[in-house]
């Protein structure tokens, strides 16, 4: 179960895939969606801010790595238009535990939010790339974009 705390600490990291995106128009997943992964992970991402009071000023196109292949493949395949949950579980995996762990581990958005093991962290995370929790003064994409 997640709790929230007033903010005490800070880490932001959030991502959300859309599919391969030509003159406005969202084009079906390729039939080798790891081909779209071959450059480092990269791929195109729609950000849209979906909590309440949502401004809109970070929402827009942003290509950006995930830390695995199979996460990259798997969120363009699902062809659904969001990160998919290999994605999630690689950046908590291999992002945030290694980096910020062990658990408990708190994450400062516009709450704070207390993970006690991975799958709290797949839920925050999850919330976050769906636009579904505020990421407050936090780096939408921490690690930049290219």
């Amino acid at each position: 179960m997640l709790r929230r705390y007033l903010p005490t600490a800070a880490l932001a990291a959030s991502v959300m895939v859309l599919p391969f995106v030509m003159n406005g128009a969202v084009a079906a997943p390729p039939a080798a969606p790891g081909k779209l992964c071959e450059d480092d992970n990269f791929f195109v991402i729609e950000y849209t801010a979906r909590y309440p009071g949502a401004t809109g000023s970070q929402d827009g196109l942003y290509e950006r790595s995930v830390p695995t292949t199979g996460g990259c493949a798997s969120s363009w395949a699902q062809g659904a238009g969001q990160l998919s949950t290999a994605a999630i579980v690689a950046q908590c995996r291999l992002g945030i535990e290694p980096r910020f762990g062990p658990y408990p581990i708190e994450v400062r958005f516009a709450s704070t939010y207390v993970m006690q093991n991975r799958a709290d962290c797949i839920a925050v995370m999850s919330g976050v790339a769906n636009g579904e929790i505020d990421p407050g003064n936090a780096p939408l994409f921490p690690g930049g974009t290219r």
